[in-house]
């Protein structure tokens, strides 16, 4: 048991920031995070909550972490409710596994 807690975290990192060209972009276990991939926070309790990474390309911003509540944004719309968080560097996230 102990083996595949570490192989776990090895699937496990924080956000890297890099410049490249000339444009800051977050790389996740080396893999470029472009805004709309589905990504998993680590919360307490070392349970995980699926979201979505948006970042304007500040550096000085920290990125968002999207996440789908219940319901809707309005009786007339489609679209569903979603919220926020603010993803700070030392955030544990991973990418999820497929569907």
């Amino acid at each position: 048991m102990q083996e595949r807690g570490q192989e776990l975290e090895k699937e496990v990192a924080h956000l890297e920031l890099r410049r490249d060209d000339n444009i800051w972009r977050h790389y996740l276990l080396g893999r470029r995070v472009r805004s709309g991939d589905e990504l998993e926070l680590r919360l307490s309790g070392d349970r995980w909550l699926r979201g979505r990474y948006e970042w304007n390309g500040n550096a000085v911003v920290w990125p968002a972490f999207r996440i789908v509540l219940e319901g809707k944004v309005s009786p007339t719309s489609d679209r569903k409710l979603t919220g926020a968080l603010p993803l700070p560097p030392n955030a544990w996230l991973r990418w999820p596994a497929p569907r």
